[in-house]
């Protein structure tokens, strides 16, 4: 859908930068961050001709000139090779961040970029996104994941569309931290000297807080699929983590990969196996948090807990369904 509103700041005449332009370059600028066919991520193709009739006095060279000089002062990035434009702190400034939706439409344009330069920049500017801005709780519509894991999963997508590494770099290009193992959640067994990660895979979307031991363990071992969840593949997982523990689900994941005659399509290929498990002697519990402290976390953890439920009874049904088909062979 064509934009039909542009948002602009006053403060942007209290940017020394922005003051020093001339006014024809800084009218230029205005122009462009107005055109309805300007992606979220900032790029709009470069039609002079079309431009220069949208005033009575504009000419192309004109305007060609206005864009030069916003780009050396680093205002947009013009490739005339590829003839594309950005607005170099769109994503940014306009906030396309705040919203997952808008996030991912971004994303989704950026793909479209040819300029190796304009992608360079993009990166650059998403790397400024501040991250703590962002809200970590679940969100009440599915996939009940947090803002900010939502947005990290479209930064980790995009890096890794444009051909860089994201298993092993965080968001900003350094390395990511070490977790400790946090309470309640059983190391995975797959190697004794096994240092755990809580990475997101390649071209996962986003897995909530409670899900990253497992993606990361899972990562770790070579299983790397892009992570997906449709209908209530969450509630189901999370009454599977709670039931046979974090553990059971890592050497199932390792076993079934290993005799896998195709390549898992996406992390739904193992939710069957996972949901087969029977109950573990000792069962690990993730912690979800104080119920007491945060009301949302407590409704989010009630769906999830009726979910646990109705997985139990669909399964004590199949069972009995099944031992009742055997008497009667």
């Amino acid at each position: 859908m064509a934009r039909t509103h542009a948002r602009f700041y006053t403060t942007i005449w209290r940017d020394p930068d922005f003051r020093a332009l001339p006014g024809g370059a800084q009218r230029m600028y205005f122009f462009l961050a107005s055109q309805a066919n300007l992606t979220h991520a900032g790029v709009l193709p470069l039609t002079l001709g079309r431009w220069a009739a949208c005033s009575a006095d504009a000419t192309e060279q004109g305007l060609l000139a206005d864009l030069e000089l916003l780009h050396e002062r680093r205002f947009v990035v013009l490739d005339r090779a590829t003839e594309e434009v950005m607005i170099r702190t769109f994503v940014v400034g306009d906030k396309v961040y705040k919203m997952p939706r808008v996030m991912g439409s971004m994303v989704a344009s950026a793909q479209q970029i040819e300029s190796p330069a304009l992608r360079r920049t993009l990166l650059e500017e998403v790397a400024r996104i501040p991250l703590d801005e962002l809200s970590t709780e679940p969100t009440k519509k599915a996939p009940h994941l947090s803002i900010r894991v939502q947005v990290e999963g479209l930064i980790a997508e995009l890096r890794e569309s444009f051909g860089e590494p994201v298993a092993s770099a965080g968001v900003g290009g350094e390395a990511p931290p070490v977790d400790p193992e946090p309470p309640g959640v059983d190391a995975p067994a797959f190697e004794a000297d096994l240092e755990l990660r809580y990475p997101i895979a390649p071209s996962v979307p986003g897995v909530p807080d409670w899900l990253a031991p497992l993606a990361g363990a899972m990562a770790q071992a070579g299983i790397v699929v892009p992570w997906k969840f449709k209908d209530n593949d969450l509630e189901l997982l999370h009454a599977d983590m709670e039931r046979v523990g974090l553990r059971a689900m890592c050497v199932e994941a390792a076993d079934a990969f290993a005799g896998a005659s195709e390549r898992p399509f996406s992390s739904r290929w193992f939710y069957p196996r996972w949901h087969a498990l029977q109950v573990a002697s000792v069962a690990p519990v993730i912690q979800m948090g104080s119920r007491r402290s945060n009301s949302r976390q407590a409704q989010v953890d009630d769906q999830f807990e009726q979910a646990r439920r109705d997985a139990e009874r669909r399964r004590a049904e199949r069972l009995a369904a099944e031992s009742r088909a055997g008497g009667g062979g």
